[in-house]
């Protein structure tokens, strides 16, 4: 028994350092996270190798950033107005009653109010299945909304991708890393098949996405977790996420 332990730990080692192997071959290729930053309005950054990924993928710092950089692609025209936004985070993101400023918390309402996306699907990471009072609270808020969002425990729940049509798909740092509350701290070596398992669960809806977006939310994942997510992202993105 002991031997075959062993051989499971040698084997799951080699495993991860082909992985990391990995990672760092993405950083040197410089796949194309085309990052835009939030300041007076957005700015683009740099836009590395192009046609890596069927559809854009963009690092953003801030959840506003994310509905910002839609409206702006909007009204370019740049794509159509998506019919849904799926967003991965422990954080619904959206504010009931009368608004007073477009900020991080209620970037969903801000998109699905003004006509960008008809209906939005928050997706918990797997580290919130048991965080029964928080989700309530969530619930209790969102059964107020006016616009069409809808909160999911898994992946595998969202509709097929036909159902779907054309989607954004918006991750925060925090569904995988999290050092606010709900909090979560990935064990060592376990971020490239946490991020590996979220990225497979999307690909087998078959969704039609137009674009992914990344948001690094400082403060919220520990530290160092959130490049080390996004180079896993852009590493699987581009293996696993055309269609």
């Amino acid at each position: 028994m002991n031997r075959l332990k062993l051989l499971a730990v040698i084997f799951m080692s080699f495993i991860l350092f082909c992985s990391v192997s990995h990672a760092r071959r993405v950083k040197d290729v410089k796949y194309p996270a085309v990052v835009w930053n939030l300041t007076s309005g957005i700015t683009r950054g740099e836009d590395l190798t192009p046609a890596v990924y069927p559809y854009p993928v963009i690092t953003m710092a801030h959840p506003i950033a994310a509905a910002l950089w839609i409206e702006k692609m909007i009204q370019e025209g740049q794509f159509n107005a998506p019919q849904a936004v799926i967003y991965l985070s422990p954080y619904p993101c959206y504010q009931v009653g009368k608004i007073k400023e477009w900020q991080n918390s209620n970037w969903l309402r801000y998109v699905l109010e003004k006509g960008y996306v008809e209906e939005a699907f928050v997706v918990y990471p797997p580290y919130m299945k048991n965080e029964v009072v928080i989700k309530e609270k969530f619930s209790t808020v969102l059964a107020q909304a006016v616009q069409d969002i809808k909160l999911l425990d898994k992946i595998s729940q969202l509709p097929e991708g036909k159902s779907l049509g054309n989607v954004i798909v918006v991750i925060d740092a925090s569904y995988f890393s999290n050092q606010q509350t709900p909090k979560f701290s990935p064990d060592s070596g376990s971020l490239p098949f946490i991020i590996r398992n979220a990225v497979e669960a999307l690909k087998a809806k078959n969704l039609n996405i137009k674009a992914v977006i990344y948001n690094t939310s400082p403060s919220f994942p520990h530290l160092g977790d959130e490049s080390e997510i996004q180079s896993w992202l852009l590493y699987y993105l581009a293996e696993k996420g055309d269609n």
